[in-house]
C-alpha cells in the first residue's frame, strides 16, 4: 500500500497556476455535491481553522473589547502601560546615543594626544640620529590616522570591491 502512495506521488505532475485554479473550481463543485448537513460541518471546520493575526504593541480592537468586558478599565490601563513603555524606550535610546557620542569624543581626544606623543618621540629619535625608526613611527602614525579619520577598515573596502551587489 505504501508503494502505491509513493508511485502516485511520483506520477503526479506539477500544476501550473491556471490548472490549480481549475482544481479549486473542481473542489467547489465537489462541495456542492455533499449533503447540506455535512457541508455545514465542513464549512464550520474551515472557519475554525482560519487564523487571524494582529501585529503591534497593542492588542487587536476585538481583544480590547474583550478585556473591557472582563475588567471595566482594562483598555485604558493597557494604553497607559503602552505609553509608559514608549516613554521608557525613548529615554533609553537618548541615553544610549548620548553615551556613544561621549565615548566617540573621548576616543578621538585620546587618539589625538597619543598622536602628538608619537610625533614628539619621532622627532626626538630623528634628532638623535635614528632616522629610520622615526620615519617608521611617522608612517605608521599616518596610516593609523587615515583609518580613524576616514572611519574605514581596509578589509571592509576590499570586501565591497569584491562583492559589488552587497547592500
Amino acid at each position: 500500500m505504501n508503494k502505491e502512495k509513493t508511485q502516485n506521488k511520483e506520477e503526479t505532475p506539477t500544476l501550473t497556476e491556471s490548472e490549480e485554479n481549475e482544481k479549486t473550481i473542481d473542489l467547489n463543485e465537489v462541495l456542492e455535491t455533499i449533503e447540506p448537513e455535512k457541508r455545514d460541518v465542513i464549512a464550520r471546520a474551515f472557519v475554525a481553522m482560519q487564523e487571524t493575526s494582529f501585529s503591534g504593541p497593542l492588542p487587536s480592537p476585538d481583544d480590547f473589547k474583550k478585556y473591557g468586558n472582563v475588567v471595566r478599565d482594562a483598555p485604558e490601563r493597557i494604553l497607559i502601560m503602552a505609553e509608559k513603555q514608549l516613554t521608557h524606550r525613548v529615554e533609553c535610546e537618548k541615553k544610549i546615543i548620548a553615551s556613544r557620542i561621549k565615548e566617540s569624543k573621548t576616543g578621538q581626544w585620546m587618539g589625538f594626544i597619543l598622536a602628538l606623543i608619537f610625533i614628539a618621540v619621532a622627532f626626538f629619535l630623528g634628532y638623535k640620529g635614528h632616522d629610520w625608526l622615526a620615519g617608521t613611527i611617522i608612517v605608521s602614525l599616518i596610516s593609523i590616522a587615515i583609518v580613524f579619520v576616514l572611519k574605514k577598515n581596509p578589509k571592509e573596502s576590499n570586501d565591497d570591491e569584491s562583492n559589488p551587489q552587497k547592500d
